[in-house]
């Protein structure tokens, strides 16, 4: 059985946003965990996990930021954050349009790209 679309997004692509975005902001903007969490609307712990590819997958998480493309448009976001220009939820829908968008696998998420052609199959039918 195909899983949909939206059980791929939830289980495995929005932590993986979280965990580049909680990166960044930590990294590059020196947040603590309990600041990075209160700024992407989830837990000290969960940042915590995020960091420690407890919630993601870290080989991803490295690609994603290795590649110079999503690499800036994570950044792009992450300042929009620390800014508060934009809030987590809009972030994290833009940057999963972004991704999904594209109608490819492009970051070698398991599942996506099967849910990506059934979505795309269906709008065809």
């Amino acid at each position: 059985m195909k899983r949909p679309p939206c059980e791929v997004i939830v289980k495995e692509l929005m932590p993986l946003l979280r965990a580049c975005l909680a990166n960044i902001i930590i990294k590059d903007y020196g947040y603590s965990i309990y600041q990075a969490g209160k700024l992407l609307g989830v837990t000290p712990a969960a940042i915590s996990n995020y960091l420690t590819a407890k919630r993601s997958d870290e080989k991803l998480v490295r690609a994603i930021l290795e590649d110079e493309k999503l690499n800036e448009l994570m950044r792009k976001y992450a300042r929009e954050l620390v800014n508060n220009e934009m809030e987590a939820g809009d972030v994290l829908c833009i940057l999963c349009r972004k991704i999904t968008g594209d109608k490819k696998d492009i970051l070698g998420l398991k599942g996506i790209h099967e849910c990506l052609n059934v979505s795309s199959t269906s709008k065809n039918a």
